[in-house]
């Protein structure tokens, strides 16, 4: 998959992961598991086969809409990294939306640059339950979370595209560059600002 300026965005290779999916006849597999950027971070942190099978196939049924065990459920969410515990709400199992997509929500610059993708249980996830009410969906197969203070440290695996990576060292190297400790705390003024808006709105309604 190309994108419009010509470069691999995501490639579609076979590997170790996808092989394991075709010796479990699984031929619908999760996009993912022809990503080389997810498996190499995945199967690092998740170096046992039989686990690497469960994962595949619980995720395969999760995508079939079929019984399974959620705690081999693999969601994603695109966010900034951080060591310090900080909402990670909004969840999806629809891998390209997260590799490829929400240029809106997170257009490119600053923000994207620095982003990396989690990735985590369905189970770990569901911890403290759903959000009610509206929750406006950014993406297919979205869920939105009670995770205001999600430690990153704690999910399956966390990584960067190799291509973001360098995409990354180039603007680092820009002499208007900015940090990624500015970046976060511009990110946490705007949700506040977002939050303080709602609840104004929610009470005048």
């Amino acid at each position: 998959m190309k994108r419009p300026g010509g470069e691999i965005f995501l490639e579609n290779k076979e590997t170790v992961l996808s092989m394991l999916a075709k010796d479990l006849n699984i031929e619908m597999m999760p996009f993912y598991f022809k990503d080389e950027d997810f498996v190499t971070a995945f199967t690092q942190k998740v170096p046992d086969r039989e686990e690497q099978k469960k994962y595949i196939i619980n995720s395969a049924k999760y995508g079939w809409r079929e019984a399974c065990d959620m705690n081999y459920v693999l969601f994603f969410r695109r966010t900034l990294p951080s060591h310090q515990t900080k909402p990670e709400e909004r969840w999806t199992n629809e891998y390209l939306d997260v590799r490829n997509g929400l240029k809106i929500e997170i257009p490119h610059g600053p923000h994207r640059l620095y982003s990396i993708i989690l990735c985590d249980s369905l189970q770990h996830l569901l911890i403290n339950g759903e959000k009610k009410g509206e929750t406006n969906a950014f993406t297919d197969g979205e869920i939105v979370v009670n995770l205001p203070d999600y430690d990153q440290d704690t999910c399956i695996c966390k990584f960067k595209p190799v291509i973001e990576q360098k995409e990354l060292e180039e603007y680092i190297k820009t002499e208007d560059a900015i940090s990624l400790e500015t970046m976060l705390e511009k990110i946490k003024k705007h949700k506040t600002n977002l939050y303080s808006s709602l609840k104004k709105q929610q009470t005048a309604e």
